[in-house]
């Protein structure tokens, strides 16, 4: 109840991240990007979980007294693939591996350099200059990587490390489309937040991860709430040229408003509720046929079709 709020997490960022911005940028218009957007929550949710459950429910009947729950995939791989689609499979990750690799790679150079060093350090050099330090900067991100992954003895430690280092950040990612008040202070003092109260909550004795998300998100959310109040909102002409080109929904933005429009709470609002019907509905009706329960499947899949086609036509 608490996570999907609260945490930054790679893939489904609260409020909207990289990930979701690849799929609007690359669209034609604003209509064909909420369908990207949709499209890619329908797959990311509700259909591509499902190979992944189905191993791990084989896997706890096959190995029931498999020490280590991790190890119950490669082991199915071994057991049950022929040699060609083993050697397929294994390709497949290291591939995917590497393209994350790389995106994460590419992506922090970019904001060393376009963010941080071509703003405050140098920023009259040439464009071999930049990109010297890009590669430099890439290399050095590796090396760093590869140390911080020492410190992990499994994926899910590796997984909880990136959750309760951005626990909290969630409501200020979300807040910022609806509450005209928070500026940049208050994102900059929930990251810095965010990782102090990570590293601090063992210190009271919050070794398992529910007791340190719930201490980081609580300590992050007093920290960002008394910045934002204890600093400027953003200049005026700043959120009147915001407002006017996003139309947030949210209570004080019609203070900016430069001309009267319709009250656009409405619609939104119930496009968002058919969208988690569509990925909830695909996402349970699937499982549940899976699992043999046939009639539950079908409606909850039926149900999410309806959803979609309505949700469709809306945004159409």
């Amino acid at each position: 109840g608490m996570q999907w709020w609260a945490s930054w997490y790679p893939g489904a960022e609260p409020g909207g991240g990289g990930y979701i911005a690849q799929r609007i940028f690359s669209t034609k218009t604003d209509k064909d990007a909420v369908k990207a957007s949709l499209l890619f929550n329908i797959t990311h949710y509700a259909i591509r979980p499902w190979p992944w459950i189905i191993v791990a429910l084989v896997s706890i009947v096959s190995y029931p007294e498999l020490s280590d729950p991790e190890k119950g995939y490669p082991q199915l791989m071994i057991d049950l693939l022929p040699h060609g689609l083993l050697g397929l499979l294994v390709v497949s990750f290291l591939s995917a591996f590497m393209s994350t690799v790389s995106t994460h790679l590419n992506w922090g150079a970019s904001y060393i350099v376009n963010d941080f060093y071509k703003l405050y350090i140098k920023p009259n050099a040439s464009e071999k200059h930049y990109l010297s330090i890009a590669k430099l900067s890439t290399v050095l991100m590796m090396c760093i990587a590869i140390g911080v992954s020492l410190m992990f003895d499994s994926v899910k430690s590796g997984w909880e490390f990136i959750l309760s280092l951005g626990a909290g950040t969630g409501m200020v990612y979300l807040l910022r489309w609806y509450w005209w008040r928070i500026n940049a202070w208050s994102e900059i003092s929930a990251m810095v937040a965010a990782i102090i109260g990570s590293i601090i909550a063992p210190q009271f004795g919050l070794d398992e991860f529910a007791d340190k998300m719930i201490f980081t998100t609580l300590f992050t959310t007093t920290i960002w709430l008394l910045t934002t109040f204890l600093t400027n909102p953003e200049p005026e002409e700043i959120l009147k040229k915001f407002y006017n080109k996003i139309k947030p929904l949210g209570p004080g933005w019609s203070q900016f408003e430069n001309h009267s429009e319709e009250s656009i709470i409405q619609g939104p609002f119930i496009n968002i509720l058919l969208a988690i019907i569509v990925v909830q509905g695909f996402l349970f009706g699937i499982g549940n046929l899976i699992i043999g329960s046939l009639s539950l499947g079908l409606a909850l899949v039926i149900g999410g079709c309806l959803s979609a086609s309505l949700l469709i036509k809306r945004i159409n």
